[in-house]
């Protein structure tokens, strides 16, 4: 998977309920790993 540019937040509330657990983990940590610190994730 490729890292992505994130910006300060990022609104997954309606993307990850579509992917099954496991690769919604991995979108979450690939965020994470993209993240600038301080970076908030909001629902």
């Amino acid at each position: 998977m490729t890292a992505i540019v994130t910006p300060p937040r990022v609104l997954l509330k309606h993307i990850i309920h579509d992917w099954d657990d496991a690769r919604a983990i991995d979108i979450m940590k690939s965020i994470h790993r993209a993240s600038k610190p301080g970076a908030k994730l909001q629902e």
